[in-house]
């Protein structure tokens, strides 16, 4: 399991998660940093994106779905 570190420090959590971001399919992962990492709302992304704001709960489920899974392949 991978466990926290500190926002300073080089991380194995941290380098996964950005490699498995990375690796989903771009409308995914690109909602997923726009909502957890810059703080937008799921209304703000779906004005930037031009899309409904059901596309980006969609695209967040399934970014969701996929890390998640991704991850508990981790060793």
């Amino acid at each position: 399991m991978l466990e926290a570190c500190s926002p300073s420090s080089r991380c194995p959590l941290r380098e996964s998660l950005r490699e498995h971001i990375a690796a989903l399919p771009a409308e995914h992962g690109e909602v997923l940093v726009l909502r957890h990492f810059e703080g937008l709302s799921r209304a703000e992304i779906a004005e930037l994106l031009e899309v409904s704001e059901s596309a980006v709960k969609w695209r967040l489920y399934e970014a969701s779905r996929r890390l998640r899974a991704a991850l508990r392949t981790e060793p």
